[in-house]
């Protein structure tokens, strides 16, 4: 579409002799795109899901793996390290396949996981 612009505006002053063509009207700013990253609030949300149904059943106090008690931020976060999910021992396991004992978490789950972390692993 600029490019025709440019050919009509080019063709007007060829055609008009030595007068410049009026300039052309700038067009209207397109919206920008929307974000497509999700904010720290809506993983932490995404991750506190998928702790709840996928790990709370062994992993809170009094469970039967309650050595590792997830039930609060604080706790998760002791098995993480902000911005590496390979070195993060929460993600090491997930992807492993280790945990859950119920079955490997799916990609995109798993995805998520490596996304909060890979994004500082904020609660909030």
């Amino acid at each position: 579409m600029r490019a025709l612009a440019i050919l009509f505006v080019v063709l007007l002053f060829v055609g008009c002799g030595s007068q410049p063509a009026p300039a052309p009207v700038p067009k209207a700013e397109e919206p920008a795109a929307p974000d497509t990253t999700a904010p720290a609030p809506v993983l932490a949300h995404e991750v506190q899901s998928i702790v709840t149904a996928s790990c709370l059943p062994c992993h809170a106090a009094g469970g039967s793996a309650a050595k590792y008690d997830l039930t609060t931020p604080e706790n998760l976060a002791k098995l993480v390290v902000p911005g590496k999910p390979d070195s993060s021992k929460l993600y090491q396991v997930l992807a492993s396949g280790k945990m859950p004992p119920s079955g490997k978490l799916d990609s995109t789950r798993l995805a998520t996981f490596h996304k909060w972390i890979s994004e500082g692993a904020k609660d909030k």
